[in-house]
């Protein structure tokens, strides 16, 4: 299961629960992946599954990006 199955609200940041937020699937990867990589230098794997995570996306496959400015994360946190 990845981050986005729990993302209920797609309309709301996550991280702030207030601002909404905008979706990106990665362009580096697919599904978080890059490629296959068994440790040897000649592959002879009959079915290769990808196995190296993207480094862009950290392994998530998306992006999330608040379009909140000045909450800082902070307005969905009950701050005083």
């Amino acid at each position: 299961m990845s981050d986005l199955d729990n993302f209920i609200d797609r309309d709301k940041c996550p991280r702030c629960k207030c601002c909404e937020a905008d979706f990106y699937k990665c362009e580096n990867c697919v599904e978080g992946y890059v490629g296959h990589d068994c440790g040897d230098d000649t592959c002879c794997c009959l079915d290769p599954e990808d196995n190296v995570i993207c480094d862009a996306c950290y392994g998530k496959g998306f992006w999330l990006i608040c379009r909140g400015k000045d909450c800082k994360g902070q307005c969905g946190k009950g701050k005083s």
